[in-house]
């Protein structure tokens, strides 16, 4: 036999006969949601939770600057890319 099976109809208001009674709840529900508007978005703000992709490569760079960027700790390289960010804004910002 075919992968349907005969479910027992579900009374929430949609007339969708294959679909299960869950799957009706479902579809109710979300048509129940309001449509997204320009009002809606217009105070919208980015998570300011959201990481920010990564790249791995290999940088050469001179030994007292290493030396320099691993002094006050561990997290070196993210301090490496602080500057750099700082360095990228005030260029785009000039």
């Amino acid at each position: 036999m075919g992968g349907w099976r005969r479910t027992k109809p579900c009374n929430v208001g949609i007339d969708a006969h294959h679909l299960t009674c869950s799957q009706s709840v479902v579809l109710r529900q979300t048509a129940e949601i309001p449509p997204l508007t320009e009002k809606l978005w217009k105070n919208a703000v980015r998570n300011p939770f959201r990481r920010r992709a990564k790249e791995q490569l290999t940088v050469r760079l001179d030994s007292d600057v290493v030396a320099w960027l691993q002094r006050p700790g561990a997290d070196y390289q993210s301090r490496l890319n602080g500057l750099l960010r700082k360095a990228m804004q005030a260029e785009i910002h000039r």
